[in-house]
C-alpha cells in the first residue's frame, strides 16, 4: 500500500523528478568533465616538465658525443695525412715487406683509440686494399663495396665525408651486423681512388655515453640519427624507432609519438661535429613509466570525488524541492499564455497532465517549423558540391571510395568511379583580369564560366568547381567508346563563348582518364602543371594529358649566350644585344617549362646585376628581386611576353645610358676647353697636362677625346692657339715673335710650319691680308 502511493505520488510530481535528474546530471557532467580536464592538464604539464628535463641531460650527452665524434674525427684526419700511410697509397707497385711495415702501423691506429673497429687504405694504382683486420685484399674481393662506392663520388682532394651505415658483410662469420660511421679521406680525385678510411664503432660510443649518463632505467631507448633522419645506432638490439620523424623544432626539444600503439616521450637534441650538421641524438622514454604516480594520483581523486558527489546530490535534492514551487508556476503561465497560439483544438485535448510534456508539445512544433526553412535553404547545394569536387581534386582520396561514393550521393552528383577525366579551364592574361575585377566580380565570372562548360558539354554529366587560383575545373564520365581527344570541337565552342560573353581567352587541358577517384587528384595536378606549357605554346591551347610530347633534352644553362647579351649590354650596343637575347630563349626551346623559367629567372638576376653596374643612379634594386622576378614571369604567362618585356628594358637601359653619357661628355668637353684657354699661353700645356688637371690619366683621355671630338687633344689645342695668333696677328701691332711666344708656341720655325700648313700663308701675310681688310670696313 506504502509503495502505490509512493508511486502515485512520483507520477504526479514528473516535473520535480526531472528536474532533479537535470541537476544531478549537469552537476555530473561538469564535475566529471573538470576532473578530467585538471587531470589531463596536470599530466600535460607533467609532461612537459619531464620533456624539458630530459633536454637538459640530453645536452649534456650530446656535448660529449659531439665532443668524442669531433675528436675521432680529427684523430682519423692526422692519421690520413701520415706520410708513410699516403705514400703507401699512392705508390704503383706491390712490395710484401712495405705492406706488412704498413699493415703493423696500421693496427697502431686501433691501439689509441678505443672506439676505432678498423681502418682502411685503398691503393687506386695497384688496385689492393689494406685493412686493419684482414690484410692485403684486392679491390675486386673486398667486400665492403659501400666504402668503394663513395670514394669513387668524392671529386675533392683530402676530402672529408662521414658515411654512416650498417656493415652484415665479412670475409669471416660475425654473430651480427656492425653500426659503423666511415670516416673517408681522399688523395685524389679524378686520377685514383686512394683514400684512407677509418670506421668508428657506434656501439661502442654510443655504450661510453649511456655509462656516463643514467636516466631513467633500461627502459629507454638512446639512438643517434644522421642529417637524412636515418638510424645510425641505438642502446635496443631491436630500436622502436627506425627513422626521426619530422620535428617542430629541429635543434632540440622535445615530442609525444605513438609506437606500435604505445606512448613515449622523444627527447632529442643536435650533435654537430666536423662542420656536419643535421645529426640528431634522442631518447625514448615510455609514458607508462613516467605516469605511474599520477596513475595513483587519479585513483584518489576519483575517491574524493566520489564523496563529493554524495554531498552535492544531498545538496540538489534539498534545492530542487525549494525551487519546484515557483517553477510550477511558471509552467502554468506558459501553459495558458501559449495554449490558444501553439497547438490546435485536438492538441490540447491530448495534452497530459505532465507539464513538460505539454512544453515539449509547444517545442517540437516550434522545431518543425524551424526544419521546413532549414529544408529551403538546403536545398541550395551548389556550394556544398564544389566543396566535394575541390577536396577530390585537391586532395588524395586513400582508398576511401565507398566513403567518397556515400559524400557524392548525398550532394546528388552522379559521378561513377570508371572512365573519369578531369579538365581545366585556365584564364589567360590573369594578372590583367584581377586588376580589372574585384573579389565579387571575379567569382560571378567564374560562375559563368562554369555554365558555359555545363551547358556545351550537355552531352555528358559534367560536374564544375571554381578554384582558389586562375581556373576552374570540371569532372565529367566518358563514354565507353570516347576518348578525351573526341572532346575537341566542344573544348573549342568553349573557349569561343568564353571569348564572346565573358571577353576571355582560356586555356584548356584535359587529363587522361582515370578508373578510380583515387588518382583523380593526381590526374588534376598533372593537368594543371601540363597547362604551364602555354608559357612556350601561348595561350588559348588545348593540351590532352594523354598526347606525351617528346623527351625534353638534358638541361645545360646557356650562360655563352648570357655572357654574350651582358657583353653588348655594358657596350651599348642594342642591335647585338635583342640578337643575343634571341639566341638565348632559342637555346631554351628542347627544355621543360620549369628548366625553361629556372633559365630565365637565372638570366633575369644577373641582367639586374648588370644593369645596376650600368646606371649607377639606378634606384628600384627591388625590380631585380626574385621575389618580382617570379611575379613578373606570372603576369607575362608566356615566353613571348617576356621577350618584349625584356626589349623593352634593355631600350630603356640604352636609351637612359646614353643620355647620362653625352651630358657627362659634354661637361667633359666645357672642362677641357677652360683649361685650355686658361693656359693658352704656357708653353707646358699638353695632353698631358689636362689630364693631370682633370684627374685622369692620358692613356684614358686620348681615346676618350678622340672619339668625342673626333679629333686628337693635341690638334685641339694647337687650333686653339693659331686662333688666339690670328686675333692678335689682326686687333695687336705686336711683332710675330711675341704673338706666337705668347700662344704657346716655344720655337719660332715650328710655329712658321705649323701655321702655313694649316693656312696656306706665313703669319706676315695673313696679318696684311686681314689688316687691309679691316682697314676697308673702317673706312667704308
Amino acid at each position: 500500500m506504502a509503495r502505490k502511493r509512493l508511486l502515485l505520488r512520483l507520477q504526479n510530481r514528473q516535473t520535480y523528478l526531472r528536474i532533479l535528474l537535470y541537476f544531478v546530471s549537469i552537476s555530473l557532467g561538469a564535475m566529471t568533465i573538470s576532473t578530467f580536464s585538471i587531470y589531463t592538464m596536470f599530466s600535460r604539464s607533467a609532461s612537459g616538465e619531464i620533456g624539458d628535463h630530459s633536454v637538459v641531460l640530453m645536452k649534456e650527452r650530446a656535448g660529449i658525443a659531439s665532443s668524442l665524434l669531433e675528436s675521432t674525427a680529427t684523430y682519423a684526419i692526422n692519421w690520413s695525412r701520415n706520410t708513410d700511410f699516403e705514400t703507401y697509397a699512392l705508390q704503383n707497385f706491390n712490395d710484401a715487406y712495405r705492406d706488412n711495415q704498413i699493415w703493423m702501423k696500421l693496427k697502431d691506429v686501433l691501439k689509441y683509440n678505443p672506439f676505432i673497429d678498423s681502418a682502411y687504405i685503398v691503393n687506386g694504382y695497384t688496385n689492393l686494399v689494406l685493412t686493419s683486420n684482414y690484410g692485403l685484399l684486392p679491390i675486386e674481393g673486398f667486400w665492403d663495396k659501400e666504402v668503394l662506392a663513395n670514394i669513387r663520388a668524392t671529386d675533392k682532394v683530402y676530402n672529408v665525408s662521414f658515411l654512416p651505415r650498417q656493415l652484415a658483410k665479412f670475409p669471416i662469420g660475425h654473430p651480427a651486423p656492425k653500426n659503423l660511421l666511415s670516416i673517408i679521406i681522399s688523395y685524389e680525385t679524378n686520377r685514383s681512388i686512394s683514400s684512407f678510411v677509418l670506421n668508428v664503432d657506434m656501439k661502442k660510443l654510443h655504450s661510453y655515453i649511456g655509462n656516463e649518463f643514467q636516466s631513467g632505467g633500461s627502459a629507454n631507448e638512446i639512438a643517434f640519427f644522421d642529417e637524412h633522419r636515418q638510424l645510425v645506432t641505438s642502446t635496443n638490439a631491436q630500436p622502436l624507432l627506425q627513422q626521426l620523424p619530422v620535428l617542430s623544432k629541429p635543434a632540440e626539444g622535445w615530442t609525444n609519438v605513438d609506437i606500435g600503439g604505445d606512448d613515449y616521450l622523444l627527447a632529442y637534441v643536435d650533435v654537430p661535429f666536423q662542420g656536419i650538421k643535421g645529426w640528431t641524438m634522442t631518447e625514448l622514454i615510455p609514458k607508462n613509466k613516467l605516469f605511474n604516480h599520477l596513475h595513483l594520483l587519479r585513483n584518489l581523486t576519483f575517491v574524493f570525488y566520489g564523496i563529493f558527489f554524495l554531498a552535492l546530490l544531498i545538496t540538489i535534492w534539498r534545492l530542487s524541492r525549494r525551487i519546484y514551487s515557483p517553477l510550477e508556476e511558471l509552467i502554468a503561465d506558459v501553459k495558458k499564455n501559449h495554449a490558444s497560439h501553439s497547438l490546435t483544438q485536438e492538441d490540447s485535448n491530448q495534452q497530459t497532465d505532465n507539464e513538460l510534456s505539454y512544453l515539449s508539445q509547444i517545442f517540437n512544433r516550434q522545431k518543425s517549423q524551424l526544419g521546413q526553412l532549414s529544408n529551403y535553404w538546403r536545398e541550395n547545394r551548389l556550394a556544398s558540391k564544389e566543396s566535394v569536387l575541390r577536396e577530390l581534386l585537391l586532395h588524395p582520396a586513400e582508398n576511401q571510395s565507398n566513403r567518397i561514393l556515400e559524400r557524392l550521393r548525398e550532394q546528388e552528383i552522379s559521378l561513377n568511379p570508371g572512365r573519369l577525366c578531369a579538365a581545366i579551364f585556365r584564364i589567360d592574361h590573369y594578372a590583367a583580369f584581377c586588376e580589372s575585377n574585384n573579389t565579387r566580380s571575379q567569382r560571378l565570372i567564374k560562375y559563368a564560366m562554369q555554365n558555359i562548360v555545363k551547358e556545351d558539354l550537355a552531352s555528358l554529366f559534367v560536374e564544375t568547381a571554381g578554384m582558389d587560383d586562375d581556373h576552374i575545373a570540371a569532372v565529367f564520365n566518358l563514354e565507353d567508346d570516347q576518348e578525351p581527344a573526341d572532346l575537341l570541337p566542344q573544348l573549342d565552342q568553349i573557349q569561343a563563348h568564353f571569348n564572346q560573353y565573358l571577353s576571355l581567352s582560356s586555356t584548356v587541358v584535359i587529363s587522361g582518364i582515370c578508373n578510380s577517384f583515387n588518382s583523380l587528384h593526381s590526374s588534376y595536378s598533372n593537368a594543371l602543371e601540363r597547362s604551364n606549357e602555354r608559357f612556350k605554346s601561348g595561350r588559348r591551347r588545348i593540351f590532352f594529358l594523354e598526347a606525351q610530347s617528346e623527351a625534353a633534352a638534358d638541361y645545360i644553362y646557356p650562360e655563352e649566350q648570357e655572357r654574350a647579351v651582358l657583353a653588348a649590354l655594358r657596350l651599348g650596343h642594342q642591335e647585338e644585344c635583342i640578337s643575343h637575347l634571341e639566341q638565348f630563349v632559342k637555346h631554351l626551346a628542347p627544355y621543360s617549362y620549369s628548366e625553361s623559367r629556372l633559365a630565365l629567372t637565372h638570366f633575369m638576376i644577373n641582367l639586374g646585376k648588370t644593369v645596376r653596374q650600368i646606371r649607377h643612379d639606378y634606384s628600384d634594386p627591388h625590380l631585380w628581386s626574385l621575389t618580382h622576378i617570379e611575379m613578373q614571369l606570372d603576369s607575362l604567362e608566356t615566353i613571348d611576353n617576356v621577350m618584349e618585356w625584356l626589349h623593352s628594358v634593355i631600350a630603356s637601359v640604352l636609351e637612359t645610358n646614353q643620355n647620362a653619357k653625352s651630358n657627362r661628355h659634354s661637361k667633359l668637353m666645357h672642362d677641357i676647353r677652360t683649361i685650355v684657354e686658361s693656359n693658352i699661353g704656357n708653353v707646358n700645356l699638353s695632353s698631358k697636362f689636362v689630364a693631370d688637371a682633370l684627374g685622369m690619366s692620358v692613356p684614358y683621355l686620348r681615346p676618350l677625346f678622340k672619339e668625342i671630338m673626333n679629333q686628337s687633344l693635341s690638334d685641339y689645342i694647337t687650333g686653339l692657339r693659331l686662333e688666339e695668333v690670328k686675333r692678335q696677328l689682326v686687333e695687336t701691332n705686336r711683332t710675330v715673335e711675341d704673338i706666337s711666344r705668347n700662344a704657346g708656341f716655344s720655337a719660332l720655325n715650328s710655329f712658321y710650319a705649323i701655321f702655313k700648313k694649316n693656312y696656306g700663308i706665313t703669319p706676315a701675310q695673313y696679318r696684311k691680308e686681314n689688316q687691309a681688310m679691316r682697314d676697308d670696313r673702317v673706312t667704308g
